[in-house]
């Protein structure tokens, strides 16, 4: 198992907790998709209990328009070279 720590990166937030939430969310979906309506299910209960709100980090992080292109550009390419990695040794 691979460790990375970014407390020491410039330009990050740590969010342990949101982590935390989200696995648990995680979990509670995955449990629900047994459900025969999947689009139901979605838009009716997994929506309104778990809005989208990950946009919003990127406007905290970045409120000019050309910084906000520049952390999810950043951000993309980093989950893509992560994707490669985990694809590779996992």
């Amino acid at each position: 198992m691979v460790h990375c720590s970014l407390q020491g990166i410039r330009h990050t937030k740590m969010s342990g907790n949101t982590v935390s939430n989200l696995y648990q969310q995680i979990k509670y979906i995955k449990k629900t998709l047994d459900h025969k309506d999947h689009v139901k299910l979605f838009t009716e209960d997994l929506v309104p209990k778990f809005p989208p709100y990950f946009y919003r980090w990127f406007i905290d992080i970045s409120p000019e328009p050309s910084a906000w292109f520049e952390t999810r550009l950043r951000y993309t390419r980093t989950t893509a070279v992560m994707s490669m990695v985990g694809h590779i040794f996992g």
